[in-house]
């Protein structure tokens, strides 16, 4: 068929026409028939967690910027990646772009983060050596302030400032603090250098240090700083504190300033949580009628320096009770505020950061603790806490409660207090209500320590003693405040029973919080001596289950503990115990958790303090439940009151110490704790210690016997390493101590026993002894080091010297009227030196008259005053100095007013002072010199050890 253009046209047209109808027609039929309308975009889900603090100089990353959505799409952020932001609350913004906008919309999120202030890092060379008499100036006093290798800008203010003079040979500590003119991003820091000052003229220039021992004594309190990550504090009961900072590699003892030894322990510490440079001491070591008052220390620099404020009222860091605490409270929220807790005068609450004390009327507090022996003591408010949610920053905490060591019986006052208006004396306070009542006890308890924990929560360790050496029974409550805040819900928590030890050793004495997991809490026994010794225990439940973290089986012991939970590694102190024996050890009374890391723990004993950097391992939920390793981390800390020290002028062995608790040492190295120990034979406080002039390896000790331990006295014959008792005791003799002395040549010992009417000598090594005539009972009794054979005595109560020519067997009297205790109320002593047949020298002691020295013959000794000396305690001996033809003499006395350990070379015609302010050790006490080294002395400190001073001139 053949259709022309036009018709082919009209044919197309009315086809499309058909085909449009029909389109026209489906659509309508479609939507009739229910089809749904088109939806509009979804809104995306953001999530992003609350970044974790920053400290200021950390560029924002994808650790902060992480927020996530439920669709596919990008993130940008405000401020971007790679921004620093200053330090404060910062606000973060995430702005969410979908890949498909048809289907999602945009959204936005935003979050918080924290930005901690940063801490510069000081440096500070370490300047050259100055003379006496230098100026401080800008050679000495030039730190710098760096973060991230650059310069901060600030303040420097030093002590001692520009301008100070050097009067004092020795090493003397300079100290900065920095404040950032950057304020709101900086904090303010620290630092010290040591200067050295060389004497001008001759003058010796000593540098001292401790001889190694570690610890030895009982460190009652540990303190990890809240708020400053790596600053830790101990205190001991008489041998000061300690700090290790976050720039310290060792414990660094902070009170060897100290002139007085009463001073030198610690009754409580306290922590200011908004300032980790600020630091509170309470001082004063008895708090007995016949004491005087106590003072409080402060320190602007961790302790490197501190203001001393008088108190009106007595400390008590010897006394029982000494665990307790923690006594000393610094506002959170207002640093001024501080509260002291006393023992037996009230709450005092200081208003200008302790420079005043007055008593808060609005607690009074009566209590009266069992302290051993049927005696008791008023151990007053042990424990403060201030609530910081209670209050608000820069206003005083308005709730605060005082835990006081009472019973709540037969008058006693209640053991939990609270008021809601603290930070004034004007405050009211309040016995918490439905707290324990021990009315039906057999043993009334009150509050041993009261710790505050992240949950708000109280945990309050409750004995029936002050301890630490008393106590038997123990319990553990916790309490959480109610919406009045005194009221609340009391708990008691379940504690451990010492399985298989005695009834009356089931006592506690300390609690621990993790500030920063709620629930894990640690215990430790009191007294609780056998089969393990004392425990510490864990609990990652609030208390409902316990983990032993401390202890181990001791060897023979049939008590069923498989396996050991723990170890303790002490290669750096083996006088601690061998390896496999050693357990946690007494009086674990000091106990505290890292708030910065939960593995990181310390507990404290009779004896030091351990560490353990694996404390989680101890937690069921921990991946393989392992064994917690405590080290013993007491580097620097030397806390041991030595009474005896003995320096042999050959031989292997260079110093001999007679020592408290720890029995004493024989050290061929200076440096480290004696590899063999403590004396192994006779473990009791040495009273007396000699040596053999001609063979100075034979040694004899007597030791105290009151407490049981034998044999009284012992004899080595290679410098002290081994001992062997005496084959016989003198006649009557039960506690032996006294005063010991052996002949030149060795052929006669004489003996003078503390609990005899004679002094007894022996020429056959103590096979038998015979009491000797013409000398009193209790003298004391020493040798002539150049002469065989002659022995002297002196009636420290009659000031009588007497001689015995042939080797103890008869005294005859030589001079009457010399100082006596009963005159000066301290005990003089005698002391021989090995350069002349009566080289006699006597120390009056500390009230007494000055220094005596021979001014006779040989054989007929007159002991005459020295001039120039007005007191004098100790006296020692050494190597002659070059040139010189007289011993050299140390001396721990009084000269023209001032006290300290002074040196002569000329026999005592002049002195000079080797130590300095900053070298007192809480005063000196026992003094001997060094035979083969010139210049070099060791003395002890107050509860600080055994000191060691040398000297190149």
């Amino acid at each position: 068929m053949n259709w022309n253009v036009s018709e082919r046209m009209a044919r197309f047209c009315v086809a499309f026409l058909l085909f449009f109808a029909a389109l026209i027609a489906y659509c309508l039929t479609g939507c009739s028939s229910g089809s749904s309308s088109p939806q509009p975009p979804a809104t995306p889900t953001i999530t992003w967690a609350a970044p974790a603090a920053i400290t200021y100089g950390t560029a924002l990353s994808s650790s902060q910027l992480n927020a996530t959505a439920n669709y596919p799409g990008a993130f940008t952020y405000s401020p971007a990646s790679g921004t620093v932001l200053a330090a404060g609350t910062q606000t973060l913004k995430a702005t969410f772009t979908p890949s498909d906008s048809s289907k999602v919309t945009s959204a936005t999120a935003t979050n918080t983060i924290t930005v901690n202030k940063a801490t510069p890092e000081i440096v500070w060379s370490t300047p050259a050596a100055v003379t006496v008499g230098a100026v401080l100036g800008s050679s000495q006093l030039n730190a710098t302030a760096t973060f991230g290798g650059a310069s901060i800008p600030g303040t420097f203010t030093y002590s001692p400032a520009a301008g100070t003079v050097m009067d004092a040979a020795g090493n003397r500590t300079l100290s900065v603090t920095f404040a950032p003119t950057d304020a709101t991003d900086f904090n303010s820091a620290t630092g010290t250098v040591t200067l050295v000052v060389n004497a001008s003229g001759g003058s010796p220039a000593y540098s001292f240090t401790n001889v190694k021992i570690l610890a030895g004594g009982y460190i009652p309190g540990v303190y990890f700083h809240p708020t400053q990550q790596n600053l830790m504090y101990a205190r001991t009961d008489i041998g000061g504190i300690y700090r290790w900072g976050p720039k310290d590699t060792h414990w660094v003892p902070l009170l060897d300033w100290l002139s007085d030894g009463f001073f030198n322990g610690g009754d409580a510490i306290g922590l200011d949580p908004t300032d980790p440079n600020k630091l509170y001491v309470a001082v004063g070591l008895y708090a007995n009628s016949w004491a005087g008052n106590g003072a409080m220390l402060i320190s602007d620099d961790q302790g490197a320096t501190f203001k001393t404020v008088p108190l009106s009222f007595k400390n008590g860091s010897n006394n029982p009770g000494r665990g307790m605490g923690e006594r000393i409270a610094v506002d959170p929220n207002l640093s001024s505020i501080v509260y002291f807790g006393t023992r037996q005068d009230g709450l005092r609450i200081s208003t200008d950061w302790g420079s005043t004390w007055p008593q808060v009327p609005g607690l009074t507090v009566v209590t009266s603790v069992p302290i051993g022996g049927g005696n008791t003591m008023p151990m007053g408010v042990v424990s403060v806490l201030p609530i910081k949610s209670s209050g608000s920053s820069g206003s005083a905490t308005p709730v605060v409660y005082a835990a006081v060591a009472g019973t709540g019986l037969n008058g006693n006052s209640q053991g939990l207090y609270v008021t809601t208006k603290g930070g004034s004396t004007t405050s009211t306070w309040t016995a918490v209500t439905g707290q324990p009542s021990f009315a039906t006890a057999t043993k009334p308890l009150s509050p041993m320590q009261a710790k505050l924990g992240p949950n708000g929560s109280i945990y309050i360790v409750y004995g029936d003693a002050a301890g630490p050496d008393s106590g038997s029974v123990g319990q553990l409550w916790k309490f959480t405040p109610g919406s009045n805040w005194t009221s609340g819900t009391w708990t008691q928590i379940a504690l451990p029973p010492n399985v298989g030890g005695p009834a009356d050793q089931q006592g506690y004495g300390s609690v621990a919080v993790d500030p920063s997991h709620a629930g894990h809490i640690m215990v430790g026994t009191l007294d609780q001596y056998w089969p393990t010794g004392d425990v510490i225990y864990r609990s990652t439940d609030d208390g409902a289950t316990w983990r032993d973290v401390s202890s181990i089986v001791f060897p023979g012991s049939t008590f069923s503990k498989s396996p050991n939970l723990a170890t303790h590694s002490n290669t750096n102190a083996p006088y601690v115990g061998a390896p496999g024996t050693v357990s946690t050890g007494n009086w674990p009374t000091g106990l505290a958790i890292d708030p910065f890391d939960p593995d990181h723990a310390i507990y404290t004993f009779g004896g030091g303090l351990w560490i353990t950097h694996d404390l989680t391992k101890a937690d069921p939920s921990a991946s393989s439940v392992g064994v917690v390793d405590w080290k013993f981390e007491d580097d620097g800390i030397e806390e041991t009151a030595t009474n005896v020290l003995l320096a042999p002028p050959s031989g292997s062995t260079i110093l001999l110490s007679g020592i408290g608790d720890v029995y004493g040492f024989a050290h061929t190295d200076l440096t480290v704790s004696p590899a063999q120990g403590n004396y192994k034979v006779s473990q009791a406080m040495p009273t007396s210690m000699d040596f053999v002039q001609n063979t100075p390896t034979t040694v004899v000790r007597a030791s105290d016997g009151t407490y049981g331990a034998t044999p009284l006295a012992v004899i080595s014959t290679d410098g002290g390493m081994n001992w062997t008792g005496f084959a016989a005791m003198p006649t009557g003799t039960t506690k032996g101590g006294g005063s010991i002395a052996i002949a030149a040549d060795a052929s006669s010992i004489v003996w003078a026993t503390q609990d005899t009417s004679s002094v007894w000598y022996s020429k056959d090594g103590g096979k038998s002894w015979t009491a000797s005539t013409g000398i009193a009972a209790q003298s004391q009794v020493v040798s002539d080091r150049a002469k065989a054979g002659v022995f002297y005595g002196y009636d420290g109560n009659t000031g009588t010297l007497t001689v015995s020519m042939n080797g103890g067997v008869t005294f005859t009297t030589l001079q009457t009227g010399l100082p006596h205790a009963a005159q000066f109320t301290a005990t003089p002593t005698l002391f021989s030196l090995p350069d002349a047949q009566g080289d006699l020298w006597l120390t009056a002691g500390g009230n007494g008259s000055g220094l005596y020295a021979n001014t006779g013959s040989a054989t007929s000794p007159q002991m005459t005053i020295v001039s120039g000396v007005q007191k004098s305690t100790s006296l020692g001996y050494g190597k002659a100095a070059p040139g010189s033809s007289k011993l050299t003499l140390f001396l721990a006395g009084t000269i023209s007013g001032q006290w300290g350990l002074y040196r002569s070379t000329d026999g005592g015609a002049s002195w000079i002072r080797i130590n300095d302010d900053a070298h007192q050790y809480g005063g000196i006490g026992t003094v001997t010199g060094d035979m083969r080294t010139f210049g070099t002395v060791y003395f002890s400190g107050s509860g600080r050890g055994i000191l060691w001073g040398t000297s190149k001139n």
